[in-house]
């Protein structure tokens, strides 16, 4: 009984995706920082909360540039703990970000703002240059200093997308 139990069980693990396996666990552990699917194919990294019109439109741009919809992934890297007269921000460190990113296997990254952008860099210890399109051990990155911002101006909008469009999937 115990053999077959060992063997059921083993098997069961067997036909999970270990990636899956991975994601589920960083999710897990860092669940007041992670909003998202274990299945999503972009992460995107921000201080704080995106603003809805800033998620919004980085959703729909994953979808056109082919990730799929619901591809995102959303990471904040300051959380506020405990009621607001008690409120203590909690923020992740750099290996807080490469647990993420490598948990979560990712294979495209955006970082919203220059915070998340100098944390991404020195999780990989690499500069990131701000409002420019780079790869990182084989992941597409799109660092913006300030995306939520470039909403705000036609002309800035334009300059976002063309950014977003360097990771498209047709290109990768």
């Amino acid at each position: 009984m115990i053999c077959t139990m060992r063997k059921n069980s083993v098997k069961n693990q067997m036909d999970s995706n270990i990636f899956e396996f991975n994601a589920a666990s960083v999710m897990t552990h860092y669940a007041d920082f992670i909003d998202g699917s274990t299945n999503s194919i972009a992460l995107v990294l921000s201080t704080s909360d995106l603003v809805p019109e800033a998620k919004r439109a980085l959703a729909l741009s994953c979808a056109q540039l082919g990730y799929g919809t619901d591809a995102c992934c959303w990471a904040t890297v300051v959380r506020e703990n405990g009621s607001e007269a008690e409120a203590t921000p909690k923020a992740l460190a750099a290996i807080d970000v490469k647990q993420i990113v490598e948990g979560m296997d990712p294979a495209a990254i955006i970082a919203a703002d220059a915070t998340t952008v100098a944390l991404l860099g020195e999780a990989y210890a690499c500069d990131i240059p701000l409002d420019a399109h780079t790869r990182i051990l084989g992941r597409e990155v799109t660092a913006f200093a300030d995306f939520a911002g470039m909403l705000g101006e036609e002309r800035e909008k334009q300059r976002a997308w063309a950014l977003l469009k360097k990771m498209s999937r047709s290109h990768a």
